[in-house]
């Protein structure tokens, strides 16, 4: 015999299938929400400093006034279609 979607077991077998399959989707989010880590720092992007230079280098792009311009040239616009703010 075919179960057609407008039997009760049918549509039970199936409200319970997209339960589960919910639970499994939230599940995997929390298991990704507690494990992802997210920063800005460009520190993780590079090698680790060998000698004075490297370690300068480094500093200066967490912590110095390059690390400013680099996360403003990543987000901002392109310098064409800059317009000032209104003002009202």
């Amino acid at each position: 015999m075919t179960r057609y979607a407008t039997e009760p077991g049918a549509a039970r077998s199936a409200r319970i299938t997209a339960l589960l399959w919910l639970a499994l989707l939230a599940g995997a989010g929390l298991v990704i929400h507690h494990s992802l880590r997210i920063s800005g720092d460009l520190r993780l992007f590079m090698p680790a400093p060998h000698d004075a230079v490297g370690r300068l280098l480094l500093e200066e792009v967490s912590e110095g006034p390059a690390a400013k311009l680099l996360l403003l040239s990543i987000q901002g616009r392109h310098p064409r279609n800059w317009r000032p703010p209104r003002r009202n």
